[in-house]
């Protein structure tokens, strides 16, 4: 049992990450191959510090890997399909 298992793996996989510290490219290289894109979701923590909502999104936005779809959907859409009654007006 550990983070090599198959089993284990999997497990990690289903649950739902926010990006307040993983927005530099060195995090989100790793973060991505681990976790699917659907599981991820902006997130900041308090202004001034390193995850701070500003420092967030410009590192996720200069990130090259991500498409616009990718950033759509981890800025908005990720939280829309898990929650979908935060986008009833």
């Amino acid at each position: 049992f550990g983070a090599g298992n198959p089993e284990t793996m999997a497990e990690i996989r289903k649950f739902y990450y926010d990006t307040a510290q993983a927005f530099t490219p060195y995090t989100l290289a790793g973060f991505t191959r681990l976790i699917p894109n659907s599981h991820i979701f902006f997130g900041s923590d308090y202004l001034g510090n390193a995850g701070s909502a500003g420092n967030v999104i410009n590192g996720l936005d200069s990130y090259a890997d991500f498409t616009p779809a990718q950033l759509r959907a981890i800025y908005r859409d990720n939280a829309l399909a898990l929650f979908p009654r935060l986008g009833r007006a």
